[in-house]
């Protein structure tokens, strides 16, 4: 997965797997997708690259209309590692992705830390 609009691709990450219940209100608290920041700066006139895992920390909640879309409120962005310049960005989150699916966590973040454990 490849993030250019989190709340946009947060929406529909969440749509699939937690749909719309008539009569509920359902409400996500805490939720948080890895992403990764990759940066290029200049501290003084030297070029800097740099590529980070983040995990991006929010809230929703997904009404009791199927045609709603789930509001996003995001609450946070917190830094889990430095990575290494060569990493391939895509390949990487992919792979935390697959890993969380095997695992069967409901928080993608924690397939990180499970897969340390």
């Amino acid at each position: 997965m490849y993030i250019t609009s989190p709340k946009h691709e947060i929406k529909k990450i969440i749509k699939s797997p937690v749909p719309a219940k008539k009569g509920y209100t359902q409400v996500i608290r805490a939720a948080r997708v890895p992403v990764i920041i990759e940066s290029f700066f200049t501290i003084n006139g030297n070029n800097m690259h740099d590529k980070s895992l983040y995990l991006l920390e929010f809230l929703s909640v997904i009404g009791d209309k199927e045609y709603e879309s789930p509001t996003i409120e995001i609450k946070g962005l917190i830094f889990r590692e430095r990575l290494d310049p060569s990493v391939d960005i895509k390949k990487y989150i992919n792979q935390i992705w697959k890993e969380s699916k095997a695992l069967g966590t409901t928080n993608i973040a924690d397939a990180k830390n499970r897969a340390a454990d």
